[in-house]
Parts: C-alpha cells; sequence; structure tokens
C-alpha cells in the first residue's frame, strides 16, 4: 500500500466527504504538492471506496433478496442514481483528478481505476466515468496484468448474464 504525503492524506480526506470538497482538493492540486503517482493512488481508492460502499452497506438488500443474490441484484435493479453516497460525485471527482495528472491505468494491489468503473452500481456512474475518461485519451484495451483487458471483463458480463437469465 502506497503511503500518502500529509497533503495526500488531507485531499483524501476532502474528497471523503459528501459531497466532497472539490474546490479544497484542487486547491491542494493547484499547488502541485502531490505527485502523479499519489493523485493517481487517491484516484484509485476513492474508485475502491464507491465500489465497496454499495457492498457493505446491504443490510436492507440482504435482507430483501437474501445473500445468495445480492451481487446479481445490483444488476437488475432499474438504473437510479442514488444521492448521498460518494459514487454519486464519482464523474466529478475523476474530472479533477485526471485533469491534475491521475492516471487511471497505474496499477495499486494489482487493480487500477478502470479495473473498479465496471462494477460501479449506482445508476450509470461507472459508465459516464469511463465515457469520459476513453474520451480524454485513456486507452481501454489496457487495465491491469492480473485482470485482462475491459473488454475481457465485458465480455465475461455479458456471456454470464445470458447464461444466468
Amino acid at each position: 500500500m502506497m503511503e500518502l504525503n500529509e497533503n495526500g492524506q488531507k485531499m483524501l480526506k476532502l474528497l471523503s466527504n459528501i459531497p466532497p470538497d472539490l474546490t479544497g482538493a484542487e486547491e491542494i492540486l493547484v499547488k502541485e504538492e502531490l505527485s502523479r503517482e499519489e493523485v493517481s493512488y487517491i484516484g484509485y481508492r476513492y474508485t475502491s471506496d464507491c465500489y465497496e460502499e454499495l457492498l457493505y452497506n446491504t443490510d436492507e438488500i440482504y435482507d430483501t433478496v437474501g445473500a445468495e443474490n445480492i451481487f446479481g441484484f445490483y444488476f437488475y435493479e432499474p438504473p437510479v442514481l442514488k444521492e448521498g453516497l460518494h459514487s454519486t460525485y464519482l464523474l466529478d471527482v475523476m474530472k479533477l483528478l485526471y485533469r491534475y495528472g491521475m492516471d487511471p491505468c497505474m496499477e495499486f494491489k494489482g487493480s487500477n481505476v478502470l479495473g473498479y468503473l465496471p462494477h460501479i452500481p449506482n445508476e450509470y456512474v461507472g459508465a459516464d466515468t469511463l465515457a469520459y475518461l476513453f474520451e480524454n485519451g485513456v486507452d481501454p484495451k489496457y487495465i491491469t496484468k492480473e485482470e485482462g483487458s475491459l473488454f475481457d471483463l465485458i465480455d465475461f458480463d455479458v456471456v454470464y448474464d445470458m447464461y444466468e437469465q
């Protein structure tokens, strides 16, 4: 795990608020007090937190669909934006970090920002964020050595759904 300097920790804390303090975070970025690797790590942490917040805040869903159906539930739920979550602000945070040098392909713990985005189950936030990154030059052919390409992940999801529905 990467160690963030004091400014990186402060920025991660500002972004962890709901809503995130984008102005305060940008002030740190403007002062150029963080390396590209640190900005990328903050993006990775924010994205992984968005993924995990919906997986671990599921008591009501467990009661409704049962633990054995929890992962499939998100894919069959209507695509409605859930307010008051970190993922509600994912696109804005990624735009800010990308403008200041975030590399969404940089790997941490065998994954990266691109690896998490297809799995953010809050409306189309993950897809919108992927679209923004691709439109601004990120290579869609690369995710990680362990996870393969984005197309491999999408192909798995399509084939899985084909046999499970």
